[in-house]
């Protein structure tokens, strides 16, 4: 692309304008990374803070550890998404 704006510059006596072809910061995550950085820095912590803040509150005699056994196919299930 420089070559045409370069000769097109040239031609029509005008200054030339400095371009820079560049293609920017490219970043790929594997769907395994995309997983473990979705799975252990949002779910996991917010989830048992969650948990363990409010199940006692409004359920008082519920079993927290059943509770997060139930919860953890569903935890995985968004964690793949």
């Amino acid at each position: 692309m420089s070559s045409i704006s370069d000769s097109a510059a040239r031609e029509s006596g005008s200054p030339r304008v400095f371009m820079r072809n560049a293609t920017g910061l490219v970043r790929e995550l594997s769907p395994f990374d995309a997983f473990n950085l979705v799975f252990s820095a949002v779910l996991i912590p917010v989830g048992i803070t969650q948990m363990l803040s409010f199940a006692p509150t409004f359920w008082p005699n519920a079993n927290i550890l059943v509770s997060f056994l139930f919860s953890i196919p569903l935890v995985l299930c968004f964690g793949m998404v």
